[in-house]
């Protein structure tokens, strides 16, 4: 027998069931690049996730999905783990949730953040099978999850990782509307997972626009036979996996064009490029038989992993499978020659097949033996081997099991699998720019003064019975004082609904005859509670709040009954602009009831926690009505900015104002760059009254982002402006401190208003900004009238790498809206490099008793002084059916303990009692000090109110007519 040339590689072919011997020749560098070594950072397009969730799909938590209803958001086993989601068979998950039609927002939903598909269409996701695996995606344009949807043909993702992107403008549908993508607003987008599971690495929705790049490459075809495929990669492997395909098994050199699109923001990529003369390198997975993936499309047969190739234990007596091109074609004018290395148990028939587009075609069958062997096939021989092979089919005789170690296709014989084919690298790297993520923290959708801490001086922070005038359909409600609920510390009110009621309620609002006491809707807009229901979320049982109140001009059993609010698992924070706030449509039917039903003065006000009519608890931490933030000649605007692959220096965050709620065509406030304090101070004294927008727009000189606060400024130059500077403690670090690379920053801060932020500066240059929200005991008990004293506290851990070792200066100031500012002393510290052996200890949660609150309505106290006699009489309303109604003086810090209270009097069958002012003598003490008197019902505690001396420290109260002046101009009077 002659020995054939094939190629530039001499081969001895033995026929079949001979072993085939090539003698490898020297490796020819078939592909150079010609660009020279440094990085070409390409700008990204617009990304809905980064510009309009501020919250990129980059997979690191469960908030990348939709999180509406938790049932209809997602099936199926879905997890979030290590910044991957995995997603089993048959599973779906929303990105964005369609919500419900007439439920009032709440969560990250479509019709609260609509995608504009006039703007986003491109759906690019890094995936892993462990084998060919369909999807598809729903999109949705109405407001719930069952109507107004399409869903798209199938398609699919490879064996290994990869990057997928899906035209949602040109993708093919099979089932829904016939809206195109871009003709309306999305309000959900949904994944469905098919056959196998899938792990997705970050996924984005982007839009046109973009740098692309051209990949300066050649190609030296003398002297050798070898084809070429490349690759976009992050580690330069891509037989571990690859990101993009750019050429595949190419001769030539077509066109290669880099686009931001397909890239994930902040990433950075090689070109590489494989050259070699077996088929199965340049895919580039070798069909060494070291992965099960190396097969596909089994039939009648089993196979698994052994330690040399994949065993095959056939369940008929013929079976089959695939040599894995993992959809994609083999070009057959080039590659020809099949060699196949298997151990047969037992003698048996070997057939190949492939499939072109004009269906199967039978190449040969071998007769083997048992024992190990090689079959060898020159498939450009056998008639219908074209250009395009769709398949490579091994089909099986027998029931005996077999093996195969290896398989190559090749272009120059015979020879065995390329299990490391010649990588050639490019010296240039792309990067993908990450656009700029800026949220408007001041002014923000909760607004500002709170009602009750402000006209009441009692806020709803859920630290005394006060916060309450009416319970009902409640069982077991009580105030939990410094304690810890669902590893929470606070102030709650706690309650679990009755058996069979589905509307547990608690009226927030004390409605004694004072006009202070209702809430005036042209000031107080905006609710804000913190809200946790012991049951996991099913909306069909009960997991919806409500929001219900009365206007003082309507009739007296006339309410307006809000629609539901979805609740979520767990503690929630839930944000209510009550200027657009639905109805509940079958209590209020169109045309009944105003356009505007938060008009007037509110009398009577409450939230619903939940509807469960099985005993369920609840847990509130706080309840605002808050203001539109206000300023009179100054404002802080507060800004939380990243730039995840740019020098802070070179990012710039400009602030403006508008009257229309766009973002653009503003007037400038004012400008920082990110290694700056993310606040400027917007001087509002020539800026004519009304309410206005502010909006940022932050640039780091490649992409540029915009945003829009969630809340509004109103101007007012009637208003006092607030010069109250905040109250600021620090308890870590100390002066005189050792910092490591990492310290805990702890402490508490708060406002009477409101508190912006809190700056860390180290030797004067800022390093970072906190925000409290925790809470703190000794805030709570000095500064009760404060809406924000359940919540100052704050405790953070803050990188200190950046900071050379040796002594520096610490110094953190806290800031509330109004641009006041207070400083902490000026903390020598000393810097060392090192992880801290002794971290500042977390502080041991709290567990008071809890307080009891009577179920029904809660007498209220009210209070007026007689300037002639010198009394000071307390009324006492709601208190008919009391049999006996008695008073107890005592001091806040001793406000549980009833021992030491002292009896100041007491009446039968009456709804009012007297005291004279001498009465409150024993109570007078330090400064900040607050009497309470406490209202009983047949020795039941209804209700409790504070009197704070602030202006009297030490001093002893007496009858006279200028202490009950000054008590009535200066202080706040006893009330409910």
């Amino acid at each position: 027998m002659s020995l054939p040339i094939l190629g530039r590689r001499a081969c001895i072919s033995l026929f079949v069931s001979v072993l085939t011997v090539c003698s490898a020749q020297p490796a020819v560098s078939q592909v150079s690049f010609g660009d020279s070594s440094g990085t070409t950072t390409l700008s990204a397009p617009p990304d809905y996730a980064t510009e309009v969730l501020q919250n990129p799909w980059d997979f690191s938590s469960d908030s990348d999905l939709g999180n509406y209803v938790k049932a209809a958001d997602t099936s199926g086993n879905i997890t979030i783990d290590s910044g991957n989601l995995t997603a089993p068979p048959a599973s779906f998950f929303h990105m964005v949730s369609p919500a419900v039609c007439d439920a009032n927002p709440s969560g990250k939903t479509g019709p609260a953040f609509s995608i504009d598909t006039t703007r986003y269409r491109y759906l690019t996701f890094r995936a892993y099978s462990s084998e060919v695996n369909g999807l598809n995606v729903h999109a949705f344009t109405g407001c719930n999850y069952f109507e107004n949807f399409w869903r798209s043909e199938s398609f699919f993702v490879q064996p290994g990782w990869g990057v997928y992107t899906v035209d949602l403008q040109t993708i093919n549908r099979t089932v829904g509307i016939s809206t195109p993508w871009n003709g309306v607003p999305a309000t959900g987008l949904r994944l469905d997972v098919i056959v196998k599971p899938v792990v997705f690495d970050w996924m984005t929705l982007t839009g046109e626009g973009g740098d692309s790049a051209a990949v300066n490459y050649s190609r030296n075809s003398g002297g050798t036979t070898k084809l070429y495929s490349m690759f976009l990669d992050e580690d330069t492997n891509p037989l571990n996996g690859f990101d993009r395909v750019l050429v595949q098994t190419s001769d030539t050199t077509p066109a290669v064009n880099l686009s931001a699109r397909s890239l994930y923001p902040g990433s950075t990529y090689r070109v590489v490029a494989v050259q070699s003369n077996d088929f199965p390198a340049l895919i580039p997975d070798p069909w060494d038989m070291a992965e099960i993936t190396d097969v596909e499309n089994l039939t009648s047969t089993r196979a698994s992993l052994v330690s040399d190739g994949i065993s095959f234990a056939p369940q008929a007596s013929t079976s089959s499978f695939d040599l894995a091109v993992h959809r994609k074609t083999i070009p057959g004018n080039k590659f020809r020659y099949l060699r196949l290395d298997m151990t047969l148990a037992q003698a048996a028939n070997v057939s190949v097949k492939f499939v072109t587009g004009g269906g199967t075609v039978s190449a040969a069958t071998f007769s083997g033996i048992a024992g190990r062997q090689t079959f060898s096939l020159d498939l450009g021989a056998v008639s219908g081997w074209s250009t395009t092979i769709d398949r490579l089919v091994v089909q099986l005789s027998g029931l005996g099991a077999v093996t195969l170690h290896q398989a190559s296709l090749r272009n120059d014989g015979f020879g065995v699998a390329d299990v490391s084919p010649q990588t050639i690298i490019s010296p240039r790297a792309y990067h993908a720019n990450a656009a700029p993520r800026v949220a408007l923290t001041q002014p923000d959708a909760a607004g500002g003064a709170d009602f009750a801490a402000q006209e009441l001086g009692n806020p709803w922070n859920m630290d005394d019975t006060s916060d309450f005038v009416n319970l009902f359909s409640i069982r077991s409600p009580r105030i939990l004082p410094n304690n810890v609920v669902d590893g929470v510390s606070g102030n709650f009110f706690a309650g679990s609904s009755l058996p069979n009621d589905y509307d547990p309620h608690a009226e927030s609002l004390n409605t004694i005859d004072r006009r202070t006491a209702t809430i005036d809707t042209g000031r107080y807009k905006n609710l804000t509670y913190r809200l946790k229901i012991d049951a996991p979320q099913d909306i069909v049982l009960g997991s919806v709040a409500r929001i219900v109140w009365r206007v003082e001009s309507e009739a007296a059993l006339s309410f307006y009954n809000g629609d539901d609010t979805v609740t979520f698992d767990g503690w929630n924070t839930y944000v209510q602009d009550m200027r657009s706030i639905k109805l509940e449509h079958l209590q209020h039917p169109p045309g009944s009831f105003p356009a505007q039903p938060w008009y007037g003065r509110i009398s009577q006000f409450r939230v619903d926690p939940h509807e469960f009519s099985t005993p369920t608890a609840f847990y509130f931490d706080y309840i605002r009505v808050t203001a539109d933030d206000e300023a009179n000649s100054q404002f802080l605007v507060t800004l939380d900015v990243d730039d995840v692959d740019s020098n802070p220096s070179q990012v710039s965050a400009s602030v403006f104002y508008t009257t229309t709620a766009s973002t653009s065509g503003g007037t400038l406030i004012g400008s920082f760059t990110l290694d700056q304090a993310p606040h400027v101070i917007w001087d509002t004294r020539q800026v004519p009254d009304g309410s206005y927008y502010i909006y940022a727009v932050v640039s780091d000189g490649q992409n540029s982002t915009s945003r829009l606060a969630t809340g509004k400024v109103v101007v007012n130059h009637s208003r006092a402006q607030d010069t109250t500077p905040p109250n600021l403690v620090v308890d870590n670090p100390g002066a005189g401190a050792t910092v490591y690379d990492t310290a805990v920053l702890a402490g508490y801060a708060l406002d009477d208003i409101q508190l912006a932020k809190i700056d860390v500066l180290v030797d004067d240059v800022w390093l970072t900004s906190l925000q409290p929200g925790l809470f703190d005991a000794r805030a709570q008990a000095l500064y009760r009238s404060f809406a924000e004293s359940g919540n100052a506290g704050f405790r953070s851990t803050v990188s200190f790498a950046t900071i050379a070792a040796g002594p520096h200066t610490l110094t953190l100031r806290a800031w509330d809206t109004a641009g006041n500012v207070t400083s902490s002393e000026v903390m020598q510290f000393t810097r060392v490099i090192g992880a801290d052996p002794s971290p500042y200890p977390s502080p041991a949660p709290g567990s008071d008793p809890p307080i009891e609150i009577p179920i029904g309505a809660l007498m209220s106290l009210s209070s007026s002084a007689n300037i002639r006699t010198g009394d000071l009489t307390v009324r006492i309303r709601r208190g008919k059916g009391c049999g006996t109604i008695a008073l107890y003086g005592t001091t806040r810090r001793n406000l549980t303990d009833v021992s030491r209270m002292t009896r100041l009097g007491a009446k039968s069958g009456v709804t009012g009692v007297s005291l004279r002012a001498r009465a409150l003598r024993p109570f007078v003490g330090p400064k900040g000090e607050q009497i309470v008197v406490v209202a009983t019902c047949d020795d039941s505690i209804r209700r409790t109110k504070a009197l704070t001396l602030n202006r009297f420290p030490g001093k002893k109260v007496t009858k006279s007519s200028s202490w009950l002046r000054t008590l009535k101009r200066k202080m706040a009077p006893l009330a409910g």
